[in-house]
């Protein structure tokens, strides 16, 4: 499978911003949505619509971004038990579903 460079500096700096906030509490990241387009952080909220309306604003080619919720602990896998319809750019942000909790 190709992976083109920008998706490989994007993968590379989520790794690094999520290594770094797990390293740190204390991180002004954590717990924050991070959108990255071309290998650089362009926006930071605390909300997926806020991050992918201003992520979208910058680079509009979601091929070349990716979106990080920080402090998660990714190597845990999480169920989705039901799917909401959104609008189709929010959904084509990578990297972030919506987790539901169960009670």
């Amino acid at each position: 499978m190709f992976t083109s460079p920008v998706v490989e500096m994007n993968r590379e700096l989520a790794s690094q911003i999520d290594l770094e906030v797990h390293e740190n509490p204390q991180h002004p990241l954590k717990g924050k949505i991070v959108g990255i387009a071309s290998g650089r952080i362009v926006t930071v909220g605390d909300s997926l619509d806020e991050v992918c309306d201003s992520r979208r604003k910058i680079e509009p080619d979601n091929t070349r971004t990716y979106v990080l919720e920080t402090g998660l602990d990714y190597s845990q896998t999480e169920y989705i038990w039901e799917m909401r319809s959104c609008p189709a750019p929010v959904a084509l942000c990578s990297g972030i579903s919506q987790r539901l909790k169960s009670s």
